[in-house]
């Protein structure tokens, strides 16, 4: 996108939308990089670091290791540099909750275990999971707690979701469809699974930031908007390469609404490629408030950033 574009759909946005963006916990943050497949930015691991750290975004989300293993975890000292090339800048680590990765150092271990549910049909080696088990979330916090100890802000936590495929009965789904595991429905199972990893969290740093992908249909929980500190949607607009569904747009911008006066940003990430399309998205995203992000479906590239500041 040429800077002329760019620069024009910005004065336009300013004149329909005026305000700021802030975290619940006074934390401005206007833009963003989400990269997951970091070894594409560069050769060594020195200059991905120095990649990342140069990005000028505010939040910066990337796996807890460079390559998903337990052997190519982030140092103490490169997330620092990370975080000092932004004044502000918070770094979080991303962590699904919701499925199991066949790539992680857990596998071998855990693969047979009754928690592990279907293979992902649209991603290759993820697994649905019991997210309620406490084997699974047992796994899940030692997971955290090696983030915390490598300096994260927060975590950016993935297939928050993953209440979607339970209460899916032959192609329909059924709202609030009850777990008999739990007694509870599904949605509230993960309420409580996000809450405790909040609290586990805080008890080691008070600040730690609780920031989920998608599942919008929680936030009308008031325990669960009480302990995030934003939210990130994909697909919100548009999805393969398409204007999104008017109905699924209109009833995650419902869900919105639920957030309230609570000082909490949405993160609009979205996969596309035409140009005419992100002309479109861009306005209706800045005329929202929203920070939106196009990027690669594969998460290799810091994309393109768009804000109001």
């Amino acid at each position: 996108m040429n800077k002329l574009f760019k620069f024009g759909i910005m004065l336009i946005a300013v004149s329909i939308f005026s305000g700021t963006i802030l975290f619940a916990r006074n934390y401005s943050l206007n833009s963003l990089a989400y990269i997951l497949q970091a070894e594409k930015l560069g050769k060594r691991r020195s200059d991905i670091v120095e990649a990342i750290a140069n990005c000028r975004r505010d939040l910066v989300i990337i796996d807890y290791s460079l390559y998903g293993s337990k052997s190519g975890k982030w140092k103490k000292h490169e997330i620092s540099k990370i975080k000092r090339g932004r004044p502000g800048r918070k770094v979080v680590a991303y962590l699904s909750i919701g499925e199991a990765e066949n790539y992680r150092n857990y596998w071998e271990k855990f693969k047979n275990y009754s928690f592990i549910n279907a293979e992902n049909s649209e991603w290759s080696g993820n697994y649905k999971v019991k997210y309620w088990d406490k084997r699974w979330q047992k796994l899940i916090l030692s997971y955290l707690d090696e983030i915390i100890l490598q300096g994260f802000d927060g975590v950016y936590l993935d297939i928050v979701d993953a209440f979607e495929f339970y209460e899916e009965r032959n192609g329909k789904y059924i709202d609030y469809a009850r777990n008999p595991s739990t007694g509870n429905c599904y949605r509230l199972d993960m309420v409580n699974w996000v809450r405790k990893i909040a609290y586990y969290s805080r008890r080691k740093n008070p600040k730690f930031l609780i920031i989920p992908q998608n599942g919008s249909q929680l936030l009308q929980y008031e325990k669960y908007r009480n302990v995030i500190d934003g939210i990130g949607i994909e697909n919100l607009f548009a999805e393969n390469g398409v204007i999104q569904d008017e109905e699924h747009t209109k009833s995650i911008l419902e869900n919105f609404k639920k957030i309230g006066n609570l000082s909490c940003p949405i993160f609009i990430i979205e996969y596309v490629y035409s140009i005419n399309l992100r002309k479109k998205i861009i306005i209706k995203a800045l005329n929202e408030g929203f920070v939106l992000l196009f990027t690669s479906f594969a998460l290799d590239t810091l994309g393109s950033c768009f804000n109001l500041y």
